[in-house]
């Protein structure tokens, strides 16, 4: 950087193909791992019912479920329940999730085509919505990390930026919370 000169960038010596069929595979095995072997946190479940309030026409901010309505859920050992029926969705029974109501508007909008195509059954449960669009942020990295590699350097950049992608353990980790 101080002698003003460029050099070319060094890339690594593995064939592209295997490069890219490394970046697939790694694509396949997150999947397989999102599907079989992940959990949603409290973002993935507040995302739901945010997108869930936009879809019916209301605001987010406010409507959360809460544990004030009458008791609807599984009993715990302490004596209060899994889910409650919620005065203001048509006494739908729902997972309590009082203060999810923190995240910007974007972050429950995210989450609307999803839900629109598996829906939601009130409870935090196995959260479809949150693996579709979790999948589906995760494959526009990818694509975003082609689309710049092979504008960049080409079908090599493009690839490696790919696999780092999918072979880096944080964004695996991130992708397995939803």
């Amino acid at each position: 950087g101080l002698r003003g000169r460029s050099r070319a960038l060094f890339m690594g010596v593995l064939p592209v193909w295997l490069l890219a069929g490394l970046a697939v595979f790694g694509v396949g095995f997150r999947l397989g791992l999102n599907a079989f072997d992940s959990s949603v946190i409290d973002v993935g479940y507040a995302g739901t019912i945010g997108a869930d309030r936009l879809l019916s026409g209301q605001v987010p901010y406010g409507t959360f479920p809460t544990n004030r309505g009458a008791a609807c859920g599984v009993p715990l050992a302490d004596g209060s329940s899994t889910a409650y029926r919620q005065p203001a969705q048509a006494e739908r029974c729902e997972t309590p999730n009082a203060r999810g109501d923190t995240y910007g508007p974007v972050t429950y909008a995210a989450y609307v085509p999803a839900l629109a195509l598996v829906g939601w059954t009130g409870r935090w449960d196995t959260l479809p919505s949150a693996h579709l669009t979790t999948i589906a942020f995760d494959l526009l990295c990818v694509l975003g990390l082609l689309a710049i590699g092979l504008r960049r350097g080409g079908a090599r950049l493009a690839a490696l930026l790919a696999l780092c992608w999918v072979a880096y353990p944080f964004t695996t980790y991130s992708m397995q919370s939803n």
